[in-house]
């Protein structure tokens, strides 16, 4: 299920086009629908990488600050994540 499903679809399921508009407007509204307890959860730091990803002012966008890509590569989540060893 996609984290943007709204109650206006079904689950966020319906038609393409439909599901696209919806899924643009609740990431132009920054709601994002976080899983309910019975489903598989997010760590606390997850959360916040994403909720910074998806700031709607870009100003206040996690890697769009002066620390710059810096601020995502550092954050909680990656935490022993060897960058390099991607190279």
């Amino acid at each position: 299920r996609s984290p943007f499903a709204n109650s206006s679809t079904s689950e966020g399921l319906a038609d393409e086009d439909t599901f696209a508009m919806d899924l643009m407007a609740a990431i132009l509204a920054g709601w994002i629908r976080w899983p309910d307890a019975q489903e598989p959860q997010l760590s606390a730091e997850a959360k916040d990488l994403i909720s910074g990803l998806l700031r709607v002012s870009v100003s206040e966008r996690l890697g769009n600050q002066k620390r710059g890509i810096a601020a995502i590569l550092e954050h909680a989540w990656f935490d022993g994540f060897d960058f390099y060893a991607l190279t």
